[in-house]
């Protein structure tokens, strides 16, 4: 997809677009990650704006993602999700910036990049430009192992099931 993504800004002729990428790893990494986060925004809960404490327990990682300029330092000095993976997890991610590289396509590494948390695992990347405001992302996406699966397994239908048609 980020290969597709990088061809089509190319044929299309535009330019000012940036890929970022990032790993949530898997879901384990996550769990861990969220109790260091939650702790660290405890330790500083007179920092944190009204919307961030409303998310401190119920989505910690989204508090990364404000836009409040006030809260950027703070979200700067939180523990990053990418300290906690596992060696499966950070084989996976240089795969990916080997194979962006080896592809000659630059690519900044986002830790603060946590779009999917429900349905991603390990790379997700945005491609992004300045030229639309706070609103930049153009395209994005991600490893979605579990949420395709779990699709697929939905759409499974015994062969004599009234949905499968007989001809």
């Amino acid at each position: 997809m980020i290969l597709m993504g990088a061809r089509l800004w190319a044929d299309l002729g535009l330019d000012g677009i940036e890929l970022q990428i990032n790993s949530l790893g898997q879901a384990a990494e996550r769990l861990q990650h969220r109790a260091a986060l939650i702790a660290f925004f405890e330790e500083n809960a007179d920092l944190l704006d009204a919307d961030s404490k409303r998310r401190l327990y119920t989505n910690p990682l989204r508090i990364l993602d404000t836009k409040n300029p006030d809260m950027q330092s703070l979200c700067a000095a939180a523990p990053r999700l990418i300290d906690f993976l596992g060696p499966e997890s950070l084989v996976h991610f240089e795969g990916v910036q080997r194979v962006l590289r080896d592809a000659g396509l630059p690519f900044t590494v986002n830790p603060r990049l946590v779009r999917g948390l429900d349905y991603y695992n390990l790379t997700v990347f945005e491609w992004v430009t300045d030229r639309l405001g706070a609103q930049g992302t153009i395209c994005a996406g991600g490893v979605s192992t579990g949420w395709s699966n779990n699709w697929a397994a939905s759409r499974r239908r015994p062969a004599a099931s009234p949905w499968v048609s007989s001809g």
